[in-house]
């Protein structure tokens, strides 16, 4: 499937309805970010949301998955093969406690419905988000020469966004134990679920972010299409600051703290212009700048835009009011881009771009006034730790990440396309850790999902603790923390 067609026909049919990204989530109960994010290719729909999407855009799910409208029925041997894939992909992700042989049926009607051209189709999606029975984790240790520990965090496949997950302990020997079924996840960070049940009552609207901050939480959330609140609590969840942002013309994106400032940031995909917010929570004065792309780049093409950056707020920090990010541009192919923005002046300052790359993982030390930023190269190049100066964006140090054999592999494989997306990482002062995908056991059982997980030594690059996780092939490891 072309992901970025399909992102363009989704906007295209959107904008046609007169419907706003705000809209269009509110009626799969997703987040507006999650249209975003599917209309710029970086992501496509999860297959238990695809025939909802195509009766609400007027298309058949053939041509969503295809980008393309049409009513032709004689479908391209590529086309029917991406049709079967979806079929496939739905069917895997019926719940497990229905019967097997009603899914399959499902699953098969299903196919012969797409593949037919057919429209209207309604499938209930069955189950509840949250697993209620967590799925078994193994690890097998494959180098140990330090001790390492890590909590991970496992989903459904292709679950989605605002969603219940496990939570697993692994100890230094590699036994792995759930410790929480029933974790929340957001965008942003994940959270036991009384924490979420309390937030919901502390702060007004529907939440959608949340992230943890030094003494709390900062929540995002909206009861209305013509703006997002913003919350800061305390550790009980006792509401401390509190601030209503405009988001009537754009889309709210991410929200974060820095000393005694809130600063939020929000995307108007018609003008292609991104808006900060700037908030003195002590005196409540305002500031609002905004920029496109060609502010970083004079001579930039038409159709570079600002939309293109997902703006993580783990990407982002501010040194003398000066806004800067370390950021993927989701572009075809891919780049990463360095840039600064001054807000006291209203102006860009700096702007660097790495072809054909992703930044993976961003780490602030305001201490040392440096930044590790975790980049993949791409093409099966060794990953980079660049450390760099957090004012000038100077690199001051660069260690290569030798990549694991097991991953190497997708260059002669079926999942060479998935190479590009790195997003499973953690570091502290001393390791990087990254999960890889694990092409070559893969192959050899399919009932089987597994992911090898390497930890580097920061200083020297050397690999020094690998493990080969496994679980049910209807789950994976969505995201882990070193402990």
């Amino acid at each position: 499937m072309d992901k970025k067609k399909i992102g363009t026909l989704i906007s295209a049919l959107r904008k046609e309805k007169g419907m706003t990204q705000k809209d269009l989530a509110e009626q799969l109960h997703v987040s507006d970010r999650t249209i975003s994010k599917w209309e710029r290719g970086a992501g496509v729909p999860d297959a238990s949301l695809m025939i909802g999407l195509s009766d609400i855009l007027g298309i058949t799910v053939n041509e969503l998955l295809t980008g393309e409208k049409s009513t032709d029925r004689n479908y391209t041997p590529e086309a029917k093969e991406g049709i079967k894939d979806a079929a496939a992909v739905i069917f895997k992700h019926m719940n497990a406690r229905q019967k097997a042989l009603r899914n399959k049926v499902i699953a098969i009607v299903l196919l012969i419905v797409l593949l037919g051209g057919g429209t209207g189709l309604v499938v209930k999606k069955l189950g509840e988000n949250r697993i209620l029975f967590p799925p078994k984790i193994n690890c097998e240790l494959l180098k140990k020469d330090i001790d390492f520990e890590a909590t991970l965090f496992v989903d459904r496949n292709n679950s989605g966004v605002y969603d219940y997950v496990c939570a697993y302990d692994m100890d230094r020997y590699g036994n792995v134990q759930v410790s929480d079924n029933t974790v929340w996840q957001s965008y942003t960070d994940l959270i036991p679920s009384k924490v979420y049940e309390g937030l919901k009552r502390a702060c007004p609207g529907n939440l959608t972010a949340i992230d943890i901050v030094e003494n709390g939480y900062l929540v995002c959330s909206y009861e209305d299409y013509n703006s997002t609140i913003i919350t800061e609590t305390d550790s009980s969840l006792v509401p401390v600051f509190q601030y209503k942002l405009s988001t009537e013309e754009s889309t709210s994106w991410s929200a974060f703290l820095e000393d005694d400032m809130l600063y939020a940031l929000s995307y108007n995909g018609e003008e292609n212009r991104v808006y900060v917010a700037s908030v003195n929570k002590e005196t409540g004065q305002e500031k609002f700048n905004s920029f496109v792309y060609r502010d970083f780049v004079p001579d930039a093409a038409e159709n570079y835009s600002m939309g293109q950056i997902l703006f993580d707020v783990d990407h982002l920090w501010i040194r003398d009011d000066v806004l800067y990010f370390a950021e993927t541009y989701y572009g075809h192919p891919d780049d990463a881009v360095f840039g600064a923005y001054d807000l006291a002046e209203g102006k860009a300052v700096y702007f660097k771009t790495i072809e054909h790359a992703e930044v993976v993982m961003v780490q602030s030390d305001p201490d040392k006034g440096q930044v590790s930023v975790l980049i993949n190269p791409m093409g099966y190049q060794p990953l980079e730790l660049c450390t760099i100066d957090d004012k000038t964006m100077e690199i001051i140090n660069v260690t290569k990440l030798e990549l694991p054999n097991e991953y190497l592999t997708r260059k002669d494989s079926v999942y060479e396309a998935d190479v590009y997306s790195l997003w499973k990482a953690d570091m502290d002062q001393d390791k990087v850790a990254i999960m890889f995908g694990d092409t070559i056991r893969n192959k050899i059982d399919d009932d089987l999902s597994t992911s090898i997980m390497v930890v580097y030594d920061r200083i020297s690059g050397d690999a020094i603790w690998r493990g080969r996780f496994t679980v049910d092939a209807n789950y994976e490891i969505s995201s882990f923390t070193i402990t």
